[in-house]
C-alpha cells in the first residue's frame, strides 16, 4: 500500500470514529433528556440538534465536541429561538468525562 492509500485510510478511519463519537454523544444527550424528564420531540439538520418538551416549555440543544464550533446559520437560529422566549443550550460532549458542559451560543 503507497503512502497516498495510507494516508486516505488513516482519515477515513479518522472521519469515521468522528461520526461515531458524535452519534454516541447525540444518543447519550437524548436518553439524558429522557431522564430528566423531557420529551424528545425531534432533531433536524439546519436547526438545533435536539428538540425537547418538558412541563410545557419548548426547549433546544445544540451538541458539539471535541474543537467543533457553532456555525454562523446556528448562532442566528439560537440567537432567534432564545429571542422567542425557548430555553436554548449548547451541550459540548467530553468524552473524557463522559458527560456534556454546558456552552454559549457567541
Amino acid at each position: 500500500m503507497d503512502a497516498d492509500s495510507k494516508r486516505r485510510k488513516t482519515s477515513i478511519a479518522a472521519w469515521k470514529n468522528k461520526r461515531d463519537n458524535w452519534f454516541k454523544a447525540e444518543k447519550m444527550a437524548v436518553d439524558k433528556l429522557q431522564h430528566e424528564g423531557y420529551q424528545v420531540l425531534a432533531h433536524r439538520n439546519g436547526w438545533p440538534d435536539i428538540m425537547a418538551l418538558k412541563d410545557g416549555k419548548l426547549a433546544f440543544f445544540e451538541i458539539k465536541q471535541g474543537d467543533d464550533t457553532l456555525k454562523d446559520d446556528q448562532k442566528i437560529v439560537l440567537l432567534e429561538l432564545k429571542n422567542f422566549g425557548h430555553d436554548v443550550h449548547i451541550w459540548r460532549y467530553r468524552q473524557d468525562k463522559n458527560d456534556f458542559e454546558e456552552g454559549k451560543i457567541g
